[in-house]
């Protein structure tokens, strides 16, 4: 009787060591796995919204990169830009680059086509002929032109953008 004792103390012994050891390959597997997989975080989709044309990126100890055009699409970390971080990392090929949170909208209307200053409205915009030179295209939903038509400008375009989004411009209708 004490000889199937010892067997079962030494079974039980041996049992506990082949899981342990199961335990130990299967998180070696998992931290080999986990380097080839990384984990990728949530990104979004936003548009580059600088003051001027363009907005300078950084790498990840702060040394400007180089810059994106103002209203170009970025896919960003929407951790980042929701955790009120200063900067956004954007996708970057295979990496990351780092864009400050200012210059990032999700809105594309507000990235690209910024409602003009007309800091010459002061000045004469006006030809001899009473109509702003060189006025093809104006961008009817931000007002501008319209404000300049209710100050007695006579602005003709030869075209209206009613709106725009991605892929798709409306122009407005001639009346």
């Amino acid at each position: 009787m004490s000889t199937n004792t010892k067997k079962k103390h030494g079974t039980g012994a041996a049992v506990v060591l082949i899981v342990l050891c199961l335990l130990a390959l299967g998180t070696l597997g998992y931290i080999i796995w986990r380097q080839f997989n990384p984990v990728v975080p949530e990104t979004a989709e936003g548009y580059v919204a600088a003051a001027g044309t363009t907005a300078p990126v950084y790498d990840e100890n702060g040394t400007q990169l180089g810059s994106l055009v103002r209203g170009a699409e970025v896919q960003y970390v929407a951790e980042d830009a929701e955790g009120g971080a200063d900067r956004v990392r954007v996708v970057n090929g295979e990496g990351y680059a780092y864009l400050d949170a200012a210059n990032l909208t999700a809105d594309y209307n507000g990235a690209v086509l910024t409602e003009t200053v007309y800091a010459l409205r002061g000045m004469s915009l006006l030809d001899e002929t009473g109509a702003v030179p060189g006025c093809a295209v104006e961008k009817g939903f931000q007002g501008g032109g319209d404000r300049l038509r209710a100050a007695g400008v006579n602005l003709k375009s030869l075209a209206i953008i009613e709106s725009a989004e991605p892929g798709n411009i409306v122009f407005r209708d001639d009346d």
